[in-house]
């Protein structure tokens, strides 16, 4: 979390609003001026790109894992971890 002012701290403590509340609107949040809001129409966005990240997780892992080589910011190549027997 960001540096935080006195305010903050107390408005936090007399809300029930933890510090893992404000770094999740923090993270995922949309910035509007000089406001980040995360709303409900957000989460159900972040869960969504959350269950799909766990199902590619999941499917990396059935398989053993990738690799990627990558070089000044150029992917070269890639291939599933157990294909290389080097």
């Amino acid at each position: 979390m960001a540096r935080t002012t006195r305010h903050f701290n107390k408005r936090m403590s007399q809300r029930g609003i933890t510090g893992e509340i404000v770094n999740t609107v923090l993270r995922f949040g949309v910035p509007h001026g000089d406001k980040i809001i995360l709303n409900k129409k957000g989460c159900r966005a972040v869960v969504d790109m959350l269950e799909k990240t766990k199902r590619l997780l999941d499917e990396i892992s059935e398989t053993g894992g990738y690799v990627v080589v990558e070089n000044n910011g150029a992917l070269i190549t890639t291939y599933r971890l157990n294909s290389f027997r080097g």
